[in-house]
C-alpha cells in the first residue's frame, strides 16, 4: 500500500531510532552493624548502564549534617551489581545512611536512607562532673566526623558551641557562673554538668 499526498499523509514516512541510555535503572541501599570489627556495613544494590560515581553520606542524630564518607567510581553494567561500603568507628548514636549521585542533566538524586544504632557502652566519659575550670568529653574511639556540641545554661540559653574532632576535648567553664549546665552532642548523647565555684 502507498499513500499519497493526495492521503492527507506525508508521501514519505521516516522510522528514526533513537536510542536513549538510562544510566540508572534501580538502586537501593540496605545496612547492618559489625560491631566486632568496629564498624557499619552498607551494601548498595544497582543496575547502571553508564559510569558514575556514587557517594555514601552520613549523618549522626535527627539534627546532623549530611557530609560524604566514602565514594566509588563504578563502571556501567547491564545487570545488577553489588558494592559495599564501610563506615568505621561510627559514633555511638543513631546513624543515617544514603547514597547521592549526579544525574546527566546535573541535578543530585539521594537514594533510601538507612538507619543504624550504635550502641557501645561507655562510649562517652564526662569528668570531673562537679568542675570547677574545665571539664573533659572522652571517646571510646576518635569520630570518623566532628561531633557539634552545644553547653546551654540552666535555662537553655546556649553559652558555648564547639567540635570534637579528636578522643578527647577539654571545655572550659571557667567565666561561667555556679550552677548546672547541660551539655549536649549532636549525636543525641546529654549530660548534666555542674560547675561549682
Amino acid at each position: 500500500m502507498q499513500f499519497t499526498a493526495a492521503d492527507g499523509l506525508p508521501a514519505e514516512i521516516v522510522l528514526v531510532r533513537t536510542f536513549a541510555v538510562l544510566p540508572l535503572r534501580s538502586l537501593s541501599l540496605s545496612g547492618r552493624l559489625n560491631e566486632a570489627a568496629h564498624q557499619n556495613e552498607l551494601t548498595m544494590k544497582l543496575e547502571n548502564d553508564e559510569p558514575a560515581t556514587y557517594y555514601l553520606e552520613n549523618k549522626t542524630g535527627e539534627n546532623g549534617e549530611w557530609q560524604v564518607i566514602d565514594e566509588k567510581q563504578l563502571p556501567g553494567a547491564a545487570t545488577e551489581q553489588s558494592y559495599i561500603f564501610y563506615h568505621h568507628n561510627p559514633l555511638p548514636a543513631t546513624n543515617f545512611y544514603r547514597i547521592k549521585w549526579q544525574e546527566n542533566a546535573g541535578g543530585w538524586k539521594y537514594s533510601n536512607i538507612v538507619q543504624l544504632k550504635n550502641a557501645q557502652v561507655n562510649a562517652v566519659t564526662v569528668a570531673p562532673n562537679p568542675a570547677r575550670d574545665f571539664f573533659s568529653v572522652m571517646l571510646k574511639q576518635k569520630p570518623s566526623t566532628p561531633i557539634l556540641w552545644t553547653l546551654a545554661d540552666a535555662g537553655g540559653k546556649v553559652v558555648q558551641r564547639g567540635k570534637i574532632s579528636d578522643n578527647r576535648a577539654d571545655i572550659a567553664v571557667n567565666e561561667f557562673p555556679a550552677g548546672v549546665y547541660f551539655f549536649s552532642m549532636d549525636n543525641a548523647q546529654s549530660f548534666r554538668i555542674a560547675v561549682i565555684k
